[in-house]
């Protein structure tokens, strides 16, 4: 990094690319996530989206987020603290608005909203374009064991934000 204004300088075929690349692994990413690797049955073969979905539901209803557990059997009615509530509600609004398609769709949309900025963000900080797709190859494979219908999802695009502004 000694160069940092050299480094910092992306040339007219990257940022051209930027927006080409970008797009081809968003809809890479999501034909993926939905289509290709099992559907949405993927997304769901962790029983806890069930519980995060309720929770989100609950806390629409209620108009605040709980803080007693009405979730478990030897737990019920202690106290409780819903950390995943924003996401719990993106995902109780995805169900009532549009039923299990609905948050599988939102989780695939985060998912290959995470993909697509991190191509994004390797391009931009000079990244060859031939590395970086296959480094995008190697994110979606690697990740695709936690592509579940669950507030982790969310946090991916956090992370992505956080590394993305350290980065310039």
């Amino acid at each position: 990094r000694a160069h940092r204004g050299e480094a910092g300088r992306v040339s007219a075929f990257a940022a051209l690319a930027l927006r080409r690349v970008g797009a081809v692994v968003f809809a890479v990413a999501l034909v993926q996530v939905l289509f290709l690797s099992e559907g949405t049955r993927v997304l769901f073969r962790d029983s806890d989206a069930g519980w995060h979905i309720r929770a989100g539901e609950g806390i629409l209803a209620a108009g605040s987020v709980p803080r007693a557990d009405s979730f478990s059997y030897t737990h019920a009615g202690r106290e409780w603290f819903a950390w995943e509530w924003l996401s719990d509600v993106l995902l109780g609004s995805a169900h009532a608005t549009a039923g299990l398609p609905g948050v599988a769709l939102l989780a695939a949309l985060s998912i290959a909203l995470a993909a697509w900025g991190a191509a994004r963000l390797a391009l931009s900080l000079g990244g060859n374009l031939f590395f970086t797709a296959a480094a995008t190859v190697l994110l979606l494979g690697t990740t695709s064991i936690h592509w579940l219908a669950r507030p982790h999802v969310f946090s991916w695009l956090l992370a992505l934000a956080f590394v993305a502004v350290a980065e310039h």
